[in-house]
């Protein structure tokens, strides 16, 4: 600047503005009796105005990915909700129904939430449920599979499986999970979930949904055995 300064008497600055913020200057050597100094005001001006359209854009964007992100997922898990779910599965299980492909669907329901949240506080009950999620999520890593909250302590897990044990030693790491964190955790209580699980190759006629009602009989019947061992 002291180098332009020393060799040229006219010299031009222009503020640069992003929302109400200077961001920087535009300095310009100019010829008084060639520039018309009202023109290049404004072209500035008007790349002042671009920036802010630019960034005002930006934010925006933002804001809408961040509510589509918050529109299908569970704040507390980071699973997708039911919503997001359906979403989601909906590409693999038509995929599946058109190649022929196996999938599997999985109902998942903690177990004993409401003595943990009348006995130990909401927070403990929160934290179990969060924890069945991990467990979905961990056991789920070395899969293709969609893991969702559908409510409440109730969670779906469905996917396109590739080996006939696949669902077996998927619902056998869900459990595992939970063990461990009973020994690690040092809690009064003992975490344990009831697990329905159901594949085959989807038809024209059979819905996602209609296999969700199957594994949701199959976790039910669970339920009911496990009701009768803590009774």
């Amino acid at each position: 600047m002291d180098e332009v300064l020393s060799e040229e008497n006219n010299l031009m600055f222009f503020p640069l503005h992003l929302l109400e913020q200077t961001i920087g200057y535009v300095a310009l050597v100019y010829n008084p009796e060639k520039m018309n100094m009202y023109q290049t005001y404004q072209i500035f001006m008007n790349i002042g105005i671009t920036l802010e359209g630019v960034k005002i854009r930006q934010q925006q964007q933002a804001i809408i990915d961040n509510l589509e992100v918050k529109y299908v997922h569970d704040p507390m898990t980071g699973l997708l909700n039911r919503r997001g779910f359906y979403q989601q599965l909906a590409p693999v299980y038509n995929k599946c129904a058109k190649e022929g492909k196996r999938v599997m669907f999985v109902s998942v329901d903690l177990n004993g939430l409401k003595p943990i949240n009348d006995t130990y506080g909401h927070a403990d009950g929160d934290l179990a449920i969060s924890t069945v999620g991990k467990a979905l999520v961990v056991s789920a890593a070395d899969y293709d599979y969609t893991c969702a909250r559908f409510g409440g302590d109730e969670f779906v897990v469905a996917g396109h499986i590739h080996e006939e044990n696949e669902m077996d030693g998927f619902c056998a790491n869900v459990r595992k999970f939970l063990e461990n964190f009973n020994e690690k955790s040092a809690r009064p209580y003992k975490l344990s979930a009831s697990i329905g699980a159901v594949s085959g190759v989807p038809t024209k006629d059979m819905t996602m949904d209609e296999f969700i009602k199957v594994a949701d009989e199959k976790m039910y019947e669970e339920k009911v055995r496990y009701h009768s061992r803590t009774r």
